[in-house]
């Protein structure tokens, strides 16, 4: 997996984490990019689950991924 892929996504799932000091009013797509973020870090993880991968699909799928976290 690429280095600054995976830095990216634990950075991603960390700021996902809500505290209860953060604001009631966080703005409607804010959230929908944090739950889309957690998406991206769990089907990354599942992945990497199985007993036979396929880096040449994971690695597509990598491709995917960052790309979609940069547009977010």
């Amino acid at each position: 997996m690429k280095p600054a892929l995976f830095i990216i996504l634990i950075c991603a799932f960390a700021s996902c984490k809500m505290s209860k000091d953060t604001p009631k009013n966080v703005q409607p797509q804010t959230e929908k990019n944090n739950a889309e973020l957690i998406e991206i870090y769990r089907n990354d993880q599942a992945d990497r689950q199985v007993d036979n991968i396929d880096w040449n699909v994971i690695s597509k799928r990598d491709r995917l991924r960052e790309a979609r976290i940069y547009q977010l």
